[in-house]
């Protein structure tokens, strides 16, 4: 969540409290996932938790910017 916050104030320009309530409305709808494993599948090591939390949470979706993730 922390990540998000920052990329809504540096990439999207919000405002500090904006960023803090898309922040917490996020949390409250947010089913919150803590993956077993971390399988190192990515070119950005920091990239393998999240698709891992994606995994663990059985996403369909998953909307990133991240050249990383959107690499093949």
């Amino acid at each position: 969540m922390a990540e998000l916050e920052e990329c809504l104030l540096e990439i999207f320009h919000f405002e500090r409290l904006a960023a803090a309530a898309t922040c917490e409305a996020i949390e409250r709808l947010a089913t919150m996932v803590e993956p077993i494993a971390v399988p190192a599948v990515c070119r950005d090591p920091d990239d393998d938790q999240v698709l891992a939390a994606a995994l663990t949470g059985g996403v369909t979706h998953l909307v990133t910017r991240d050249k990383d993730l959107l690499s093949e």
